[in-house]
C-alpha cells in the first residue's frame, strides 16, 4: 500500500488547485478487503448463475455463457435485462453488488484523504 501513499503524495504535490482535479480509477480498486467487492468477471458469473435460476431462455443462457467466456461481461447484463423481468433483475443486481457489511479499503481512504 506504500506505493499508493507515495503515488497520490505525488500527484497532489504537482496539482495547483486540487478543486479542479477529477481522480479516474478503476472498480478494482474495490476488490481488496475489507471492501471485498467482485471483480467484473465474478460478479458476470453470479448474476448468470441466479438468473439461469429463473426464466432465462437456453438459447439466451448459452448465448450469454459465451460472451461470458469471451469477456464481454456488459453483453451478460445486457442480455438479462432483455431477458428477464424489471424486479428479477434488479433483484439479482442487488445480490450480486450489494454493499451490505463492505467497508471502504486502504486505498479508499488514501484517495479521499488526499485532497484530490
Amino acid at each position: 500500500m506504500r506505493e499508493y501513499e507515495e503515488q497520490l503524495a505525488n500527484i497532489s504535490a504537482t496539482i495547483e488547485d486540487p478543486s479542479e482535479v477529477v481522480l479516474l480509477v478503476g472498480a478494482g480498486i474495490s476488490v481488496p478487503a475489507p471492501s471485498s467487492c467482485l471483480t467484473w468477471k465474478q460478479a458476470t458469473k453470479k448474476a448468470l448463475a441466479e438468473g439461469s435460476l429463473h426464466d432465462l431462455k437456453l438459447g439466451a443462457k448459452t448465448y450469454a455463457q459465451e460472451e461470458m467466456e469471451q469477456g464481454n461481461y456488459y453483453n451478460v447484463f445486457r442480455l438479462l435485462k432483455e431477458q428477464l423481468t424489471d424486479a428479477l433483475f434488479a433483484q439479482i443486481l442487488s445480490h450480486v453488488f450489494g454493499v451490505d457489511g463492505k467497508r471502504p479499503n486502504h486505498i479508499h481512504k488514501l484517495i479521499a484523504q488526499s485532497g484530490v
